[in-house]
């Protein structure tokens, strides 16, 4: 299951890298769309969430419900990565549905990224992203007014933080029952979507985290995090690159070489591997113990049924 970035549509070239790889190799791929991205029309006012961790899950559960014997690998970039990164950390134990999870060039803290972003990169987050994400609204015109959004407020939005604040105010409050019109500046909702500082502790599906030290979208400070989290948790492993940029590791001239996807694949077919691995030896573990059961019970007259349908295969247990 692949989450593109917040600029990326679905068939751009970082999505590719992951699918490509991932469909040479035999897998079934699914290619999660967000809400009101990638040209996908909004049936109801609520469009995509830095956080999206609920939608995922909703994904997740369809497609484990139509393929229950599959193990489910989620693999996200940017902002993608992000939400990865916040449901391997909310959802633990049977609530979680991944087997393994890969997160390209992930962000820590939403509130301290943009801000680093917009300083450093100004005109990018000016006429690039924010255009990007007023691009959704202006398309979904209607059924957001529906919902009470200011169009026209949102759409002349001066900064990303105002732009967060007219929307999610609106789209958000129903479902997080959390005051949105008061958050200042807009920094309540990106502290609200970031990726847990739990996580260390949190995580307990193995995760694979690529990063790139010539990333110029999230901050510098966000791998040091990273390398940190990998170091308190064994179930977070971290790959740091000299180059790539920011979701563009290819090999080749033309760029073919799916470098990005063919990591996080391996990562995470070792991962099935191992899994396989521990159940088979649990698997045996349990029939050993059956075997000295079966004998144990042999000793009495009045054995149960099953230690005497366990007779036949007492020579099998070594």
């Amino acid at each position: 299951v692949i989450l593109p970035g917040l600029s990326e549509n679905a068939s751009d070239y970082p999505p590719y890298a992951l699918a490509g790889a991932a469909l040479e190799a035999g897998w079934h791929v699914a290619i999660y769309v967000r809400r009101g991205l990638s040209g996908l029309p909004l049936t109801s006012p609520h469009p995509f969430c830095l956080r999206g961790t609920d939608d995922l899950h909703a994904v997740l559960k369809h497609l484990k419900a139509a393929y229950p014997e599959a193990p489910l690998v989620a693999m996200g970039l940017s902002t993608g990565a992000g939400i990865v990164l916040r449901y391997v950390e909310t959802y633990t134990g049977e609530q979680n549905l991944l087997a393994a999870a890969a997160a390209v060039d992930a962000g820590v803290d939403w509130v301290e990224n943009w801000a680093w972003f917009e300083k450093h990169h100004p005109q990018m987050s000016q006429n690039f992203l924010i255009k990007k994400m007023k691009s959704v609204v202006a398309k979904n015109t209607e059924v957001l007014r529906a919902g009470g959004v200011d169009v026209a407020g949102v759409l002349a939005a001066p900064s990303y933080q105002d732009f967060f604040k007219r929307l999610h105010s609106r789209t958000l409050a129903p479902f997080t029952q959390a005051n949105w019109e008061a958050a200042e500046e807009g920094a309540d909702y990106l502290q609200w979507a970031s990726p847990s500082r739990r996580c260390p502790e949190a995580i307990t599906v193995p995760t694979f985290i690529l990063l790139s030290k010539s990333d110029y979208v999230m901050q510098p400070t966000s791998r040091a995090r990273h390398r940190a989290n990998a170091l308190a948790n064994a179930n977070v492993v971290v790959c740091e690159t000299r180059g790539g940029s920011h979701t563009m590791r290819c090999e080749g001239l033309a760029g073919g070489g799916k470098w990005m996807g063919q990591v996080c694949l391996e990562f995470a077919t070792q991962v099935l591997k191992e899994k396989q691995l521990l159940m088979s030896e649990i698997a045996d573990s349990q029939k050993l113990k059956l075997g000295i059961y079966t004998r144990a019970c042999d000793r009495h007259d009045s054995c149960s049924s099953l230690a005497h349908e366990g007779k036949s295969g007492k020579k099998s247990v070594s």
